[in-house]
């Protein structure tokens, strides 16, 4: 049986201006309970569109880190290298640039992969209160609050209906799936 810290009482964000600040939400989103349909869809669509690409995107920058990190590999099975310190700065210059050119590459590939993990992220984490929103499940900041106070203790939960009566930032079955793209 899985034991869970106290959390204490759940006390929610005075505000929220507070909660959207507390959760790195945008400050633009405090008016978002006014915001007409067409706008929120807008909204909706714009971030699912960064989220969906930044996660392709990622996935592709994986397969060519893992080309180039085989590529390296290979260069150094082909022309003996066992560990890129071993070799001489003078006689094997060739082979420290094209270390140097691998080691800039993947570097190069992984901060892209990094800055695009964090947009997919961003991204990602505004959809569930977009679309609670849109749906009509969030009107106001209170039902978030209400959401928060009923999942609050981890654990004492069912399963069933009751998720099915809470809305998207605190339902732990939605989900959004990503568009499918043609296989390369």
């Amino acid at each position: 049986m899985a034991t869970y810290p106290d959390s204490g009482p759940y006390v929610p964000e005075p505000t929220f201006e507070a909660w959207l600040e507390k959760h790195g939400f945008p400050e633009t989103y405090v008016s978002i309970f006014d915001w007409g349909k067409e706008q929120l869809q807008q909204e909706y669509d714009l971030n699912f569109n960064i989220w969906d690409e930044a996660e392709y995107k990622h996935e592709e920058l994986t397969k060519e880190y893992d080309k180039q990190h085989m590529a390296r590999l290979e260069y150094m099975r082909a022309n003996g290298i066992e560990q890129w310190s071993n070799l001489d700065s003078i006689s094997q210059k060739q082979h420290i640039e094209q270390k140097d050119h691998f080691m800039d590459t993947i570097s190069e590939i992984n901060q892209e992969r990094k800055r695009l993990k964090n947009d997919a992220s961003v991204a990602r984490r505004l959809l569930p209160l977009i679309a609670g929103v849109l749906e009509g499940t969030y009107q106001n900041y209170e039902k978030i609050c209400l959401d928060e106070r009923l999942t609050h203790r981890p654990g004492v939960l069912g399963l069933g209906s009751f998720w099915e009566s809470i809305g998207p930032l605190r339902d732990k079955n939605w989900t959004v799936e990503r568009r499918q793209r043609d296989s390369k």
